[in-house]
């Protein structure tokens, strides 16, 4: 009879530590997830604004802002392709930043050029991006919309409530090189 209880409390003990021990699992990688994505994405980001070139029909602005925060939209050449050719010889993509409906901020690069899957990336612990953009007078936020890309480009991405902030994106373009 005493070995029933023993052995049943050490049965109800292990079970309990497996359960902290699979619910902590979980709990951390769900913030370790969101974070590793967003550093992702904001890897994509700043490669892709760094190869951004001027879109060749009008309707596609750079930047412009909304009421949930800023969006951008521009053509890159900076998103690796699977086959590893060199950022900048990639073919067209087109790439969108910004806030879903559910208020999501997403990363989407649609290739232009040859036929492939969108990419599409969730910025996680991100709720808004503020684009600024570098001219002669100083940093001036894009509350405009911008046609054409800027030379340097600074992109802040604004923290969710209890999300640890990421670094913005300062990405001199390719309009912004040697000319």
């Amino acid at each position: 009879m005493v070995a029933l209880v023993v052995t049943g409390m050490i049965a109800l003990a292990a079970y309990g530590a497996l359960d902290a021990g699979a619910s902590t699992r979980a709990r951390v990688q769900g913030v370790l997830g969101d974070r590793e994505g967003a550093l992702l994405a904001r890897a994509l980001l700043d490669d892709a604004l760094r190869h951004a070139a001027d879109a060749s029909g009008p309707a596609l602005v750079f930047a412009h802002a909304e009421s949930a925060g800023d969006v951008l939209d521009f053509v890159s050449r900076g998103v690796a392709p699977a086959d590893a050719t060199p950022l900048g010889a990639s073919p067209r993509w087109r790439v969108q930043v910004g806030p879903d409906a559910a208020g999501d901020v997403l990363l989407v690069a649609t290739p232009l050029d040859a036929p492939g899957p969108a990419l599409r990336s969730a910025l996680g612990g991100v709720r808004a991006l503020r684009v600024s953009t570098l001219g002669p007078d100083g940093w001036t936020r894009a509350a405009a919309d911008v046609v054409r890309v800027p030379d340097v480009v600074r992109v802040e991405l604004v923290a969710a409530p209890g999300s640890a902030p990421l670094p913005p994106v300062v990405a001199r373009t390719s309009a912004g090189g040697v000319r």
